[in-house]
């Protein structure tokens, strides 16, 4: 029996929108979650003495915990408030106050790894913060040996072999390959990537080891970027069967444009390759079905893989908690691979410090992975260009088997509309091509006001994978759909 997980609901507050907000969007739920993206201050919370005994308190609102993926009442209850604090809540109205654990800012090997291997070497001594405001770990880069990263990486293989349903959570590290920036590395051109990146001839060399100098690595924009060996491993990995879902908090649809399937993702912060799904600022609330999918993905994961994210305190970051608290009764735990320290290192079960394109490179040897080229993975052809039969409804819902397709039609001019989201119902029209490297995705001009007297007021792009996810009809949902009346294009 895995850690219930409870959670609060008090009708009485007006609840703002905030980080951690326990409003539901749907008020009429069993109980509100916690659908906030980060961490902030939401409503006030009744004064705890952490030093003294349990506080008896009036509680009016349901106790609940997930548990074996039901709503279930309980008479005990583990609670996490919004300030992050823990308490087992009793149905006598008792309160005990959960010691937080003191997590240190030094390296650990995993609770599986060989006690023989020695602790990663510092690599890089930076004395900022990484996450100023989130946690106060600094943003030192760690290296393991050669032969310490490979044990590990041989560890990690036969995990993933044996994982039943294996989630990768990945964070703005797995990026940084790919010229796009992320919040807690400060080391600049004399950072471990950067060398790295150098040593490939892609860098200028600038900086001198002690987090100064500007980044080695030119910026990309989000749309223009390509995947780097890190995206095409798990890619191929879902081809093969070894990856149930990927939890992506980046932005950047980089595992899409590596062959990751659509149907396998969930951008849960947002995705500027999806027109239903807008980025999700720091004090917004993620939309609500793609927090109910990671809430079932933080239930029945067996292993959760984490590439390059901070574990700064980000609501999706309970994954990653939840499948190492469980590992000791049932599971395979968590994976950590970074350069820097995260406050859940000393409960992973392997922690690996090492560039995320080289962790890959070795699992990708171990797994005896294809990497197709980026060439190969393209959208299917059409009868006609843009336009597609597919297997979804006027509302973009996909069909049962068995009854007709309907023709979804992207040439420039068609008119569409947003099927899901906070946008849902906005109109949406087919701008034309937006092109990188190796693929053509559509831009979308988006009215959000129906008193907006002009064609759109903002331009989102459709990644060109949607089209195969539609066409075979893996994905439950199609970010826009032609209306019945409004199919033809104006």
């Amino acid at each position: 029996v895995w850690p219930r997980v409870g959670f609060q609901h008090q009708p009485s507050h007006s609840w703002p929108v905030c980080h951690m907000a326990l409003r539901s969007e749907d008020e009429t739920s069993v109980a509100a979650t916690h659908k906030g993206k980060g961490k902030g201050k939401g409503p006030p919370l009744p004064p705890r003495d952490l030093k003294g005994p349990p506080q008896a308190v009036t509680w009016s609102g349901p106790k609940v915990a997930i548990c074996d993926g039901k709503l279930k009442s309980v008479g005990e209850t583990i609670v996490t408030s919004i300030d992050g604090t823990r308490s087992i809540e009793r149905a006598d109205g008792s309160v005990e106050l959960l010691q937080p654990k003191h997590r240190e800012d030094k390296p650990h090997n995993g609770r599986m790894a060989d006690p023989t291997w020695p602790l990663p070497r510092l690599a890089v001594e930076c004395s900022e913060l990484a996450r100023p405001g989130y946690r106060p770990g600094k943003a030192h880069e760690y290296l393991d040996e050669d032969q310490v990263l490979r044990g590990k990486v041989a560890l990690l293989a036969d995990m993933v072999r044996k994982a039943k349903h294996l989630v990768v959570y990945g964070g703005a590290g797995l990026s940084t390959a790919s010229g796009i920036k992320d919040w807690a590395t400060h080391t600049g051109g004399g950072g471990v990537v950067a060398r790295e990146q150098v040593n490939k001839g892609e860098g200028d060399g600038k900086g001198n080891g002690k987090g100064k100098g500007k980044s080695a690595t030119p910026p990309v924009s989000f749309h223009s970027a390509q995947p780097n060996l890190g995206h095409r491993v798990v890619a191929a990995m879902a081809r093969e069967g070894l990856l149930w879902r990927f939890i992506q908090q980046n932005h950047d649809g980089l595992p899409q444009k590596a062959g990751m399937p659509q149907h396998l993702v969930n951008e849960i912060h947002g995705g500027i390759f999806d027109p239903s799904n807008p980025l999700v600022p720091m004090s917004g609330s993620v939309r609500n079905d793609l927090f109910q999918d990671l809430l079932l993905c933080e239930r029945k994961a067996d292993l959760v893989l984490t590439l390059g994210s901070s574990l700064a305190g980000m609501n999706a970051d309970r994954i990653v908690r939840t499948c190492a608290d469980r590992a000791s009764a049932s599971g395979l735990g968590s994976v950590i691979v970074g350069l820097q320290t995260t406050p859940h290192d000393a409960e992973s079960s392997i922690r690996i410090y090492a560039t995320i394109d080289r962790t890959m490179e070795l699992l990708a040897e171990n797994l005896a992975l294809d990497l197709p080229s980026l060439q190969e993975v393209l959208p299917p052809v059409s009868v006609e260009e843009d336009v597609f039969e597919v297997p979804y409804d006027s509302e973009g819902r996909r069909l049962e088997d068995g009854l007709p397709r309907r023709t979804w039609d992207l040439r420039t001019g068609s008119i569409h509309y947003i099927t899901s989201g906070p946008d849902k119902g906005a109109r949406a029209v087919i701008l034309g091509k937006f092109e990188d490297k190796y693929s053509k995705h559509y831009r979308v001009g988006i009215r959000l006001r129906p008193e907006f007297q002009g064609d759109w007021e903002d331009v989102r792009i459709m990644g060109s994978w949607w089209v195969s996810a539609a066409v075979s009809g893996n994905v439950e949902v199609l970010p826009i759909m032609s209306r019945d009346a409004e199919a033809a294009v104006q």
